[in-house]
């Protein structure tokens, strides 16, 4: 007896689950017998008008993706000379700021190397970047 119960309660609350969804989705006709998604419009000579620009919802800008607090990217491919030769920068090349000289340069980290850059060279925008 309590097997044909806990089956009949499956099937109930399965029968209630796809009621549910057929109505979210419009399939199932209302009372009145009209279903519940939209009449097509029929074609007319008039022409289509824009919907009203003030009852649109406004779009919401996408905040700016930046660089890490205290890491800058190489703005443009840059060459810097070393004690043991000159080391490339890429653009687009992920650095950090150890500090900044008063002579409008930038002493810079790659994780392997210390670089002094131009300030100039370094953005936390990636779409400064010139590739």
């Amino acid at each position: 007896m309590r097997t044909l119960f806990i089956i009949i309660v499956i099937g109930a609350l399965g029968y209630l689950g796809w009621v549910y969804r057929e109505e979210l989705t419009g399939k199932i006709e209302t009372a009145t017998g009209a279903a519940a998604t939209p009449a097509p419009v029929e074609a007319s000579d008039a022409p289509a008008q824009a919907p009203d620009q003030s009852t649109a919802p406004a779009a919401t800008p996408m905040p700016k993706v930046l660089a890490p607090t205290g890491s800058f990217y190489v703005r443009e491919r840059t060459s810097v000379e070393t004690p043991t030769g000159i080391k490339a920068l890429n653009a687009g090349e992920l650095v950090k700021l150890m500090y900044r000289n008063k002579d409008g340069t930038a002493r810079v980290t790659t994780g392997k190397e210390d670089l002094t850059v131009k300030e100039s060279v370094l953005t936390n925008d990636p779409e400064e970047i010139k590739h």
